[in-house]
């Protein structure tokens, strides 16, 4: 920004220059509004979010839905609605990382909170429950949830028919995923609806309503994942990467569900919110080997790849550089160093290095190559005789693709004609 003021452009231009690479869809493209939908959370954040899915998308919708059926409109509402505004616009994207959900991650221990406190005002009035009350829908809904879990475990579809209905991070389903797990959906609804129904004596029909549509929703979220544990086979990839984030999700808005809308008795919600996120995350670690991984990883020393390459760049780097390639900013934001971006990855850096060049003659010139995604270097290669690059220090940072250490060269931007 302050060399944005100083070269006198305005903050339109900086939002035009620096807008991604990836577009976002046509707000009138409905069907492919509606393939997003059904995908979230696509391949690999389903195994990446694990359990938080439904809890940043179809639970805030549970508990939006319960409102508006009891005609309970305030500030916690408007947040409710908020995050499933914003998971809704992200996940309709061709383009989607699961770093673009971060920011309802940061805020998940406010909706959390807010869901709670909620719950337990619409449940005034009620008979406080008890464990003698509780355990036979919850011992019901538990049982059902491992049938279901056995039963989709031997569930076996033609891949070149579901690979119509995957999706990864560059690209939606050819299909929508609805066309291929409705039945689920409907008997997970179905279910929801019934006993709602059962327990609200079909008299109040707002509320069976929002039974009917949260359980939809629910449903929609945890089985977006059948494709990819359909596929995982045939994608070299661990089946248990994508089948335990399914049936968690499944397992947890289930009972959700049921103790929202069927079971009519006043829960302690805000404590045992304490007891089951804990709870949930202990589950993601110990059944999905992606978490259980990464888990392993914070807890060895010297893991720490970011701080220790900033702190390895910074003794490299004069104050003044200015640091061009794909993981400038991600390296270099702890830094007061100026980058500048090629984005995206196999951008042309040439047009970037003449413009600082024009602006700041003598400016310092580094480049960031990495070993994954160097696509950029053919263009230095094509312009060795103005630009070479001279090896300064070579880092080793998490892959993209699997988080494998990955090599990534510091490099100086000789530049021919300067003296």
């Amino acid at each position: 920004m302050p060399d944005a003021a100083y070269a006198g452009t305005s903050i339109w231009e900086i939002v035009k220059k620096t807008t991604t690479h990836y577009p976002l869809p046509s707000i009138f493209d409905f069907a492919s509004h509606f393939k997003g939908f059904s995908a979230f959370p696509r391949d690999p954040s389903i195994q990446l979010l694990g359990v938080a899915a439904p809890i940043m998308f179809s639970m805030p919708f549970c508990v939006a839905a319960k409102m508006v059926a009891a005609r309970r409109w305030n500030g916690h509402l408007l947040l409710f609605v908020s995050l499933l505004a914003y998971v809704a616009a992200v996940s309709v994207m061709n383009t989607i990382y699961t770093h673009y959900f971060l920011p309802v991650v940061i805020i998940l221990p406010i909706a959390i909170s807010s869901m709670s406190f909620e719950l337990e005002e619409l449940s005034q009035g009620l008979n406080k429950a008890t464990w003698r009350k509780s355990a036979v829908p919850l011992l019901l809904t538990v049982a059902l949830c491992i049938i279901a879990s056995i039963m989709i475990d031997s569930l076996s579809k033609n891949p070149s028919v579901v690979q119509n209905y995957y999706s990864r991070i560059y690209n939606l389903p050819m299909k929508n995923v609805w066309g291929m797990v409705w039945p689920m959906i409907l008997i997970f609804a179905s279910l929801i609806t019934l006993g709602a129904a059962i327990s609200w004596k079909v008299k109040n029909w707002s509320m069976i309503t929002a039974s009917a549509l949260s359980a939809a929703v629910a449903a929609s979220v945890a089985f977006a994942a059948l494709p990819a544990v359909q596929l995982s086979v045939y994608i070299k990839k661990d089946t248990a990467e994508y089948f335990a984030p399914m049936i968690m999700s499944l397992g947890v808005s289930a009972l959700f569900l049921v103790f929202v809308f069927v079971v009519r008795e006043r829960f302690p919600w805000r404590k045992i919110a304490v007891f089951a996120v804990p709870l949930c995350m202990v589950a993601c670690c110990s059944l999905t080997p992606n978490w259980r991984k990464s888990f392993n990883e914070l807890l060895q020393p010297g893991g720490c790849l970011h701080k220790n390459a900033a702190k390895e760049l910074s003794s490299l780097l004069p104050s003044d550089a200015i640091v061009i390639g794909e993981r400038s900013n991600q390296m270099l934001m702890s830094l007061p160093i100026r980058t500048a971006t090629t984005f995206p990855s196999n951008s042309d850096p040439i047009p970037i290095i003449e413009s600082i060049l024009k602006s700041e003659p003598n400016a310092k010139l580094y480049a960031l190559a990495d070993s994954q995604h160097a696509y950029n270097l053919q263009h230095y290669r094509k312009h060795e005789n103005k630009y070479r690059l001279r090896h300064i220090r070579t880092l080793k940072m998490p892959s993209f693709g699997d988080g494998r250490l990955a090599d990534v060269y510091l490099c100086e931007i000789v530049v021919a004609d300067r003296k």
